[in-house]
């Protein structure tokens, strides 16, 4: 019996599909500018030959291995490999800085580092150097298929529910990124719930531009497309090329950033051009209606999802974009209803951890009905727990007897009907002249009704508030004052400090989507 983890399953697919072609990606050398197709039989042979290297090289079960690979075919080779042998996966997104590999290596103390050439520069840091072993992940792999075609030339190590199988970062925008343990538990049900409400089909041809997302399309067998782009850039990419990908390709389904689609999406109204798109989910940031309408005029045959979640907990919510769009806005950003395996409450906005006991239980914490509040979740693909950072348990999550709540740091308000509206960061919240908490969301839709206004952020620095303006065209100097006249009068009961039009506002460096106010704050008002 094949047990429950990610890997019995893309081996479970290798057994019963090994012709299945597993992974597509552009073969770019010198003399060769084709596709390459690789089925889930050369995958196998791949990653087992790969694992064996892993293991001469003495990695063993257990053993935390951080890659630094670029998304790539070898990347998933080394990946399973890793996974294969028992070993934990260490992941760090391809914009990470040196500092940030740094506070990586010391909060999850790697014995092992597997990176491209490249990236062997890094072993001048000090966090790098103290890393046992150290592989180029070129030296790994090598065309050596005809080495074998037994399927049953070795088996993976047995592995519980409990043990580690992949490390993830959060962004960490507002200080040291905080290491996500996901053991093989967690990501099996992670596997159900996203399976349950992001569903694909068993013959989609899957363009996988969140590198994450590629793991568990190769745990459901189906086909992933690598995309010609490079995912620390989500939204600097050249969108001719990936169309024509996704067309001679016939690309069937997408997972991405609201930034990918919307590059896509104005590349595609201003050509004409139809894609074979069936599904497409985007999430990882807020959609504002503007980008919702685009990206229905761009993909009006395409069955099109807003997902909602997190780091910890993915998907928390879902909601049709058709739903989307015409599901009033005048309540914060609608997200859809919790996903059915999941509990979900609303507690009053606060910067402090929660204990709970029996003279502070959670009712005493909860948001009165209809009000906004900080949406915390609880359920069997929540993330428990956080490597090496008790403080960051203590302070991101609740235990309520035997039950453990994730704080998502959203604020938002559920209404009668099970809807889940968005209203933004609790932790960018500020006060009006009231005293009442103001959320950035709701304010940042209005600003976007502004003629020319392609993005906005709002934002308090030293007890004052700011907005932020980006706009689609070149602005006379008339045209600024004319805008800033009609956001004071919108918002006059704020009271901003000032508007400053910006030709590029800050975004978030993973999916390049919301607004980075962090760098905002910094910036010299």
């Amino acid at each position: 019996m094949i047990s429950k983890n990610i890997i019995s399953k893309f081996i479970e697919t290798v057994q019963t599909h090994p012709e299945k072609v597993a992974m597509i990606y552009k073969n770019d050398t010198f003399f060769n500018h084709s596709f390459e197709n690789v089925t889930y039989s050369q995958l196998y042979q791949d990653v087992i030959f790969t694992a064996k290297r892993l293991k001469d090289r003495r990695f063993k079960k257990a053993d935390r291995i951080l890659v630094f690979v670029p998304m790539s075919y070898e990347l998933y080779v080394i990946a399973l490999a890793i996974l294969y042998i028992g070993a934990v996966l260490v992941f760090v997104d391809a914009w990470s800085s040196r500092n940030r590999l740094s506070l990586a290596c010391d909060i999850v103390k790697p014995v092992g580092f597997i990176g491209i050439l490249k990236a062997h520069l890094l072993r001048f840091s000090a966090a790098i150097k103290k890393i046992p072993i150290k592989l180029v992940s070129q030296s790994l792999i090598a065309n050596h298929r005809h080495l074998t075609n037994d399927m049953e030339a070795s088996m993976p190590e047995t592995v519980s529910d409990e043990n580690e199988a992949i490390v993830t970062f959060t962004t960490g925008s507002t200080g040291a990124p905080k290491a996500a343990r996901r053991t093989h538990g967690f990501l099996w049900n992670q596997y159900l719930a996203l399976n349950a409400h992001m569903p694909l089909s068993k013959n989609d041809i899957n363009f996988a531009t969140l590198p994450i997302f590629v793991l568990n399309n190769l745990s459901l067998g189906i086909t992933s497309v690598l995309p010609e782009f490079n995912p620390a850039k989500p939204s600097d990419f050249n969108p001719q090329k990936l169309v024509q990908q996704i067309i001679d390709l016939n690309i069937s389904s997408s997972i991405g950033s609201p930034a990918f689609f919307e590059r896509l999406a104005n590349h595609i109204l201003i050509t004409n051009t139809f894609t074979p798109f069936k599904t497409i989910y985007t999430g990882g940031a807020p959609i504002f209606k503007p980008l919702a309408l685009k990206i229905r005029q761009a993909f009006p045959e395409t069955d099109v999802h807003v997902v909602y979640g997190a780091t910890e907990v993915e998907p928390i919510s879902s909601i049709p974009l058709n739903d989307y769009i015409q599901t009033s806005h005048h309540f914060g950003l609608p997200v859809g209803k919790k996903v059915n395996t999941l509990k979900i409450k609303i507690i009053r906005p606060s910067d402090e951890a929660i204990i709970i006991n029996d003279k502070h239980p959670m009712g005493a914490y909860e948001s009165p009905e209809n009000e906004v509040g900080e949406i915390i979740v609880s359920g069997d693909h929540v993330l428990k727990e956080y490597i090496g950072s008790p403080l960051m348990f203590k302070k991101n999550k609740i235990v309520c007897g035997t039950e453990l709540w994730h704080r998502t740091g959203d604020a938002g308000k559920i209404d009668s009907n099970g809807m889940i509206y968005l209203h933004g960061r609790v932790k960018n919240r500020f006060f009006n002249k009231h005293q009442n908490n103001i959320f950035a969301l709701p304010i940042e839709h209005e600003l976007l009704k502004i003629h020319s206004i392609a993005f906005a952020a709002i934002f308090q620095a030293n007890e004052k508030i700011y907005v932020a303006l980006e706009s689609d065209k070149k602005l006379s100097e008339a045209e600024q004052i004319s805008i800033k006249s009609e956001v004071n009068k919108k918002f006059q009961e704020l009271i901003i400090e000032k508007i400053i039009f910006l030709k590029n506002i800050p975004r978030d460096p993973r999916h390049h989507s919301k607004a980075n106010y962090e760098k905002l704050i910094q910036l010299k008002l």
